[in-house]
């Protein structure tokens, strides 16, 4: 029961010494001195200074830093216990602030050192080095340590050592900076002269030109001696229908039309002969011949027709 209401008498001159505040900030210190006060019942030292300090951080106040410097010395922290003595030089110190001061100086004088961060331009950078992380400097508990330096996003890792009231200054170099890739280099190929092109094995089923060429003397032959066999057999069916053969027998009908009759069946015969033979031609000209390296024109086909019969 005295320890709790020790804590209200505290919490009670905390607050009324910072009355006149900000209500956020007010507001903020409160809590973190409440939560200072809870750790401090609990005998959790470490956890009730780091409170009891953020307090005074938020609204500087010769209680919440009494209470601080009170767990500090409690806790066996000489960096915080650095920290909060360097704090107490400040104006409108109280005598328990004094002689928390004095007992401060007494337990943990003497046991830390500064280290000092100094980042390059341009560079974001923080330090984590016993337990405290900082930015600028921060008081750190003499002896080695490892001091973990973030320079933007890389993290690398430095052994230093801090000795009683000095500063340890770490000045990381600047990030290495991407190279520019290299410029691409298109390479165009020389010009190749193309491979001579082996001459294709011949085909057996091809035949010279001139076997075109007689096909169409044939063909023109064919057609020539139907034109001719045509006219005599028109000639011998004139001579019939003049003689009035076609309107009934005459004295030298039989005789015409025994002549005319064969002469019909023969132009018919070399009107298709010739009309196999221009088509025959045709074909060979253009599937079975090797014109070599110019294709000859094609020749004409025959001439057609029919007789009439009698």
């Amino acid at each position: 029961m005295r320890a709790a209401g020790l804590a209200l008498a505290l919490l009670f001159v905390f607050v009324a010494g910072v009355a006149r505040a900000d209500g956020d900030e007010k507001a903020r210190a409160k809590e973190a001195y409440t939560r200072g006060l809870a750790a401090h019942d609990a005998h959790d030292y470490p956890a009730a200074a780091r409170a009891f300090a953020e307090a005074d951080t938020i609204l500087p106040s010769a209680v919440a830093l009494t209470a601080a410097l009170d767990a500090a010395v409690d806790a066996d922290d000489p960096a915080l216990g650095a920290e909060l003595l360097e704090r107490s030089s400040r104006p409108g110190g109280t005598p328990a602030l004094a002689a928390s001061v004095a007992a401060a100086k007494k337990k943990l004088g003497g046991r830390a050192g500064k280290v000092r961060l100094t980042c390059p331009s341009g560079s974001l950078c923080r330090v984590v080095v016993g337990g405290r992380e900082t930015t600028s400097e921060t008081w750190v508990a003499t002896g080695k340590h490892v001091a973990a330096v973030t320079v933007d996003s890389t993290t690398r890792e430095q052994a230093i050592e801090v000795r009683a009231g000095e500063t340890v200054t770490i000045a990381p170099s600047p990030p290495p900076t991407t190279a520019p890739a290299p410029p691409v280099v298109a390479v165009t190929p020389a010009p190749q002269e193309p491979a001579p092109q082996e001459p294709a094995p011949p085909n057996m089923r091809r035949v010279p030109p001139v076997v075109v060429y007689v096909g169409a003397g044939l063909t023109l032959l064919l057609a020539g001696g139907a034109v001719g066999t045509g006219l005599v057999a028109k000639a011998q069916h004139d001579d019939f229908t003049a003689k009035g053969c076609d309107r009934g027998p005459g004295p030298d009908c039989k005789d015409i039309q025994e002549r005319g009759e064969p002469l019909v069946v023969v132009t018919n015969a070399l009107i298709g002969t010739s009309i196999l033979a221009g088509a025959l031609t045709i074909l060979t000209a253009a599937v079975f011949t090797d014109w070599h390296p110019t294709a000859a024109a094609l020749p004409g086909g025959g001439w057609a027709g029919l007789a009439r019969s009698f």
